[in-house]
C-alpha cells in the first residue's frame, strides 16, 4: 500500500509539474508576443504619428507665411483660409500634447514581486502579472493610436480645405497681377501714341507755317522786283 501511495504522489507531482510548465510556456509565447507589439508601437507607430503631425503644423505654417507675404489679399478667400489653417494646427498641437506619455509596461514594482507566495506556481504567477501589465500597456497605447490617428485625419482635412483656399487665393492673385500688368500697359501705349500724335501734329504745324513764311517772302520778293521793273 505504501508504495501505491507513493507511486501515485510521485505521479501527480510529475503531472503537476507538466502542467505547470506548459501553462508558462504559454504564457511565455503569449507574453513574447504581446511584448513584440508593444516595441512596434513605441518605436515605429508612435514616432510615426509625431512626425505626420509635424508635417501637418509646418505645412500649415509656411502656407500662412506665404500668404502675409501677398500684398492685395482678397479677404473672402484669406478668412476660410486662416480659419481652416489655424484649426488644423490647433487639433495637431492637441492631439501632440494629449497623446504624449507612453506607458512602457514597467509599472511593476520589487514590493509585489516579493509579496508572490513560495509555491510550484510562484514563477507562473509572476509572468502571469508581467502578462497583464504589458497587455495593460499595450491596450493604452493602442488606444492614444486610435484617438490621434482620428485627430491626424481631422487634421488632415483641414488642411486640404485650406490648401484649397490658399490655391484659389494664389490664382486670383495671379490673375489680378496680370490684369493690373495689362492695364499698364495699354496706359503707356496710349500715352505713347498720344505723345506721337501730338509730336506729330508739332512738326506738321512747324512745317506748315515754314512754307508759309517761304511762300510770304517769295511773295514779297516778287513785288519787290516788280516794283524796280517799273
Amino acid at each position: 500500500m505504501g508504495n501505491e501511495t507513493g507511486t501515485s504522489e510521485a505521479k501527480e507531482d510529475e503531472c503537476t509539474k507538466e502542467e505547470i510548465s506548459d501553462h508558462e510556456a504559454n504564457l511565455k509565447l503569449h507574453y513574447d508576443s504581446l511584448r513584440n507589439e508593444l516595441d512596434t508601437l513605441i518605436r515605429w507607430s508612435i514616432p510615426l504619428q509625431m512626425n505626420n503631425i509635424k508635417n501637418i503644423m509646418w505645412l500649415n505654417v509656411v502656407l500662412i507665411g506665404i500668404v502675409f507675404q501677398i500684398k492685395s489679399i482678397n479677404l473672402y478667400l484669406a478668412i476660410p483660409f486662416f480659419l481652416f489653417s489655424s484649426a488644423s494646427i490647433g487639433i495637431a498641437l492637441f492631439a501632440m500634447i494629449k497623446g504624449r506619455k507612453i506607458h512602457y509596461a514597467n509599472h511593476l514594482r520589487r514590493n509585489y514581486m516579493l509579496r508572490i507566495e513560495s509555491s510550484p506556481w510562484s514563477k507562473v504567477n509572476g509572468i502571469h502579472q508581467m502578462f497583464y501589465d504589458i497587455a495593460r500597456a499595450v491596450r493604452y497605447n493602442g488606444i492614444v493610436l486610435i484617438k490621434r490617428k482620428k485627430s491626424i485625419a481631422y487634421s488632415m482635412g483641414l488642411t486640404m480645405a485650406a490648401l484649397i483656399f490658399f490655391v484659389i487665393l494664389v490664382i486670383v492673385n495671379l490673375t489680378k497681377g496680370d490684369q493690373n500688368a495689362q492695364s499698364t500697359t495699354t496706359a503707356k501705349t496710349a500715352t505713347e501714341s498720344i505723345r506721337g500724335e501730338n509730336s506729330e501734329r508739332s512738326k506738321t504745324g512747324a512745317n506748315t507755317a515754314a512754307s508759309t513764311s517761304k511762300e510770304v517772302n517769295s511773295s514779297t520778293k516778287a513785288e519787290q522786283n516788280t516794283s524796280k521793273g517799273k
